[in-house]
């Protein structure tokens, strides 16, 4: 079954680049496809404390709007589900910003986003830790989600 589905997979396959975790001591082949549609490319996450990894996550949206109108969406979004937002900057196709507050969990969460438009696209990574976790796990989450940089 498993064989069936990788030799379906191969005429979008192309191979992409190597992911290095040179720390964890190893490298891994992307999942490197084109996809019209939204669709989340990667999650990684730090060690588990409490029940919880902090994690970044990398999601690809359709978006045909401005970035500012994204922001707009994003802001009415975080006031629905009852976040705060700590902070928002729009810098050109760029926006970075950070919320906190209780999901349906209940725990206090904190996260750090940055979103990046480029033609009907935005090019989102977010970075989650439990609001308890985010003092220890900020710089290297932070870190992480403003690397984010469109190819080509």
């Amino acid at each position: 079954m498993f064989l069936g589905l990788a030799l379906m997979c191969l005429p979008w396959w192309d191979g992409g680049a190597r992911i290095q975790f040179p720390n964890a001591g190893y490298t891994i082949e992307s999942l490197d496809v084109a996809a019209e549609e939204s669709f989340q490319s990667l999650m990684m996450f730090l060690p588990a404390t409490d029940g919880f990894a902090p994690n970044v996550n990398v999601q690809v949206q359709v978006f045909e709007d401005s970035i500012e109108a994204y922001m707009e969406v994003s802001r009415n979004q975080v006031a629905q589900m009852g976040l705060a937002v700590i902070r928002e900057e729009v810098r050109g196709n760029r926006a970075t910003f950070e919320y906190s507050g209780s999901l349906n969990s209940g725990k206090p969460m904190h996260f750090y986003a940055v979103a990046v438009k480029r033609r009907n696209k935005v090019y989102l990574a977010t970075a989650t830790a439990l609001q308890h976790q985010w003092p220890n796990s900020a710089s290297h989450l932070i870190r992480c989600v403003d690397s984010l940089q469109l190819a080509h």
